[in-house]
């Protein structure tokens, strides 16, 4: 009777074990969103890269590929909790402008890994070559055969200075903006701008440079 219940109380235990393994595992399979606040925190990217080798999706809500890309980031994720110190990540470029606007993302999705104090950009674009195992084969070793680039530098303290200020980050933004979805615009306004100016300029000096008019008609003399 002993032993049977000594049996009872082991299965117990193996069984609360594995339900409590397997909820860290989802726990920690989860894909960690990074802020602008929180990004340089967790990644220590430009401090020596000492809490991991981060892999990161720079995205935007609106991105058709960036959501076909989420079931398999959120896989990668699963599988890089196994133990390989990856961590897979997320930045909404709508939301966290001044990383994104830091790392120079212009499309998305931007895809960065971040590994032995340098970054490394997966350039593949073709969707049919977008799966878990290609994402793991980059972050594992793959990544080891290119030339990394040195990691942006973190802000400096004027431009911290003005995004800590609601008003100045907002028009900030729009500025970005305006110069990352709407170049073309930019430049035919700043080239209609610069000709106006020119022509504007050049008809001001015409009138300041012109001779004064002068009589010519003579005076006649009184005899």
């Amino acid at each position: 009777m002993m032993d049977s219940v000594a049996l009872f109380g082991s299965r117990n235990i193996v069984v609360r074990g594995f339900w409590l393994l397997l909820l860290f595992s989802i726990v920690h399979s989860e894909v960690t969103v990074l802020t602008d606040k929180t990004f340089e925190h967790q990644t220590q990217s430009s401090t020596g890269q000492t809490t991991g080798k981060w892999f990161i999706k720079f995205y935007v809500p609106w991105c058709g590929h960036c959501e076909r890309l989420a079931p398999t980031w959120e896989a990668l994720s699963l599988k890089a909790s196994e133990g390989d110190g990856i961590i897979v990540a997320n930045v909404d470029c709508t939301v966290e402008i001044a990383v994104c606007k830091r790392f120079s993302v212009q499309s998305y999705p931007t895809l960065i890994y971040l590994a032995d104090r340098k970054m490394f950009e997966f350039e593949d674009t073709k969707l049919a070559n977008w799966s878990v195992d290609v994402f793991f084969k980059f972050a594992t070793t793959g990544y080891k055969s290119l030339d990394g680039k040195s990691v942006p530098p973190l802000p400096g303290w004027l431009e911290q200075l003005l995004a800590s200020n609601e008003l100045t980050k907002d028009l900030m933004d729009d500025l970005d903006h305006i110069l990352i979805l709407r170049k073309n615009a930019v430049f035919v306004i700043f080239g209609m701008g610069l000709t106006i100016g020119f022509l504007f300029g050049y008809v001001i000096l015409l009138l300041t440079t012109m001779p004064p008019s002068t009589n010519n008609k003579g005076k006649t003399k009184e005899e």
